[in-house]
């Protein structure tokens, strides 16, 4: 049984650990605030992104339909981003997982989407380069399938920018490494997994294609790999939703990621795609503008990875907060009531000597 001062002594380091574990639910909760700002002031500059490369894709597509049924001399081209080299051998996989632990289940549910895609991958034979982005992924996968190579990349925040800044860097940094990539013909076929936001109280893991780029397809032809045991992050339970009302965020903060509607974006609209006349072709500002596009979805992306991973580790703080509160609960009526036995005996053994 343990003695009065063993008891204190772990009374003391779990008022520690209280201390640790509030200080990270603020920390959480205080970036979570600061990538919602960013979302909320990047969000016109995004949309105005998507809205002109629908329109430009729109405008090409059909320019090419009515080049091909009027046998026209002179062919419309896509750019080489979206028609891609034709094959489909090897692959480039970049999964998004945190840098930090003590996130809930965020890194697991990512993790588990992404072995089933290489193995899905290896099993029809393709040859699979995995970027494991983030260092927490690599925990996950100590044993890869076979034609998997795997590298470990880490963000690094930059002394002088803010949160936001440092990933429309990153953004940036990666949209051209792509690019040299496709140019130096790395791969075939480039697919993200990352962690969608939702909302503050549903996040889903995704797989996208970027290169040659689906986003813009009416289906998503890896779904078949998130349709079986679709797990969202959900921090549903009644206390969790009273600490983010508390908090200020609730379900008012939603991505407009989704809103955009670009998986639709071939499909039958009110307006005509040549509504509009371009200089010199939409052919040519889409190959300008495509590279724009694909930094700014690079960087929603690292956003709502960013949000995801703060507002699960805050949730995740704030449920290991109250067993540590607990704890010291149950350990103070356990001191006390040694404490209570021991004078008790001492003034047995007084009484007993008189």
């Amino acid at each position: 049984m343990s003695s009065l001062k063993e008891l204190q002594k772990r009374k003391v380091n779990l008022e520690t650990l209280l201390k640790i574990t509030g200080a990270m639910q603020a920390k959480s909760s205080s970036l979570f605030h600061k990538m919602e700002e960013a979302l909320l002031e990047g969000l016109p500059y995004i949309q105005e992104v998507e809205r002109m490369t629908r329109r430009l894709v729109r405008q090409t597509s059909f320019q090419k339909e009515i080049h091909e049924k009027s046998g026209k001399e002179g062919q419309v081209h896509f750019p080489f981003l979206i028609e891609g080299n034709g094959k489909e051998k090897r692959f480039f996989v970049v999964a998004f997982f945190s840098e930090e632990g003590l996130c809930g289940n965020i890194n697991y549910l990512i993790s588990q989407k992404v072995q089933r895609l290489l193995s899905y991958l290896s099993e029809q034979g393709k040859e699979v380069t995995f970027i494991c982005y983030g260092k927490k992924g690599k925990d996950f996968f100590e044993k890869l399938p076979p034609h998997v190579s795997m590298r470990v990349l880490s963000r690094k925040q930059e002394e002088e920018l803010t949160e936001a800044e440092t990933l429309f860097l990153e953004a940036h940094y990666m949209e051209i490494r792509l690019e040299e990539f496709l140019k130096e013909d790395v791969f075939d076929v480039c697919l993200f997994v990352y962690d969608s936001f939702k909302s503050v109280l549903i996040q889903d893991v995704e797989i996208k294609q970027i290169f040659p780029l689906e986003t813009f397809s009416l289906e998503n032809r890896w779904s078949f790999l998130l349709k079986e045991e679709k797990k969202s992050l959900k921090v549903g339970t009644r206390r969790q939703k009273a600490l983010l009302e508390t908090l200020g965020v609730e379900e008012r903060v939603k991505t407009p990621f989704e809103k955009f509607d670009i998986e639709k974006i071939l499909a039958s609209s009110k307006r005509p795609p040549f509504i509009y006349d371009y200089e010199p072709s939409s052919e040519f500002l889409l190959h300008d503008i495509l590279p724009k596009y694909l930094e700014a979805f690079l960087y929603k992306v690292l956003l709502a990875q960013q949000i995801s991973e703060a507002l699960a580790r805050m949730t995740s703080m704030d449920e290991a907060s109250v067993n540590t509160k607990d704890m010291i609960h149950t350990l103070s009526k356990k001191y006390q009531k040694k404490r209570q036995e021991k004078v008790t005996n001492e003034l047995l053994d007084i009484v007993a000597g008189v």
